[in-house]
């Protein structure tokens, strides 16, 4: 690894590529010969294909999500290898990657920089990405590739770094509990959030935007080659 690469660099080459990366892979599954051939004929796309195999209506669109949060993964491992970036594997639960360089933010390094890295693929708006506050323990660094999956293609895309991040899951986020056992629901998915007046200076943004609002912080994806 390059230990010269700031986290900056880094997070700025991931940004570069990683949407082509899960593009090349959403391809690949496509063109694949085990593939249908209603998918291999074009008669329906990628997002079709997958809702299509899970009977369950409410997950249907889960499905597509879980998906592409592992071929991100797969596709952010493929990145660091590739351009020798100084980013290892975390340490447990929430501390997905660790930073590893010799600078951050100019200042030399003491210590490794705990990174949660997040796949979102909903909506623009207030929630930068889903969290389940009943299972994951937050680090202080989340770093959040939003994108949109439109047919066969990867529509639009953001990469924004959000710091102090643990206390914004903690902070704006009520945990929801079982009225029976009185514990903490597994299921209890909730956003990441920043508030305009408070947060606005722990957002970096990469690609797309981020749009003041009277309490909440929105977040906007770009089009991809527009």
């Amino acid at each position: 690894m390059n230990p010269d690469i700031s986290f900056e660099q880094c997070v700025t080459i991931i940004d570069e590529t990683i949407y082509d990366y899960l593009q090349m892979i959403i391809d690949d599954y496509i063109k694949s010969p085990m593939r249908d051939d209603d998918l291999l004929d074009g008669r329906v796309t990628f997002e079709e294909d997958l809702k299509r195999r899970e009977t369950d209506p409410k997950q249907k669109t889960q499905a597509v999500t879980k998906l592409l949060q592992y071929w991100m993964a797969d596709a952010f491992a493929k990145i660091i290898k590739r351009y020798n970036l100084p980013i290892i594997g975390g340490t447990g639960a929430g501390n997905d990657y660790q930073y590893v360089g010799n600078s951050y933010k100019g200042e030399v390094l003491q210590h490794p920089i705990p990174i949660e890295f997040k796949a979102a693929g909903g909506a623009d708006g207030a929630v930068a990405c889903l969290g389940n506050l009943g299972v994951n323990v937050k680090c202080d660094l989340t770093l959040i590739c939003r994108y949109q999956l439109s047919g066969n293609r990867i529509t639009h895309k953001q990469t924004i770094t959000i710091s102090d991040s643990a206390r914004k899951w903690e902070d704006y986020n009520k945990a929801k509990y079982d009225p029976v056992t009185g514990k903490s629901k597994s299921s209890n998915y909730s956003g990441l959030q920043c508030k305009t007046d408070i947060d606005w200076d722990d957002i970096v943004v990469y690609s797309g935007e981020k749009k003041p609002n009277p309490v909440w912080v929105s977040f906007i994806k770009e089009e991809i080659n527009a």
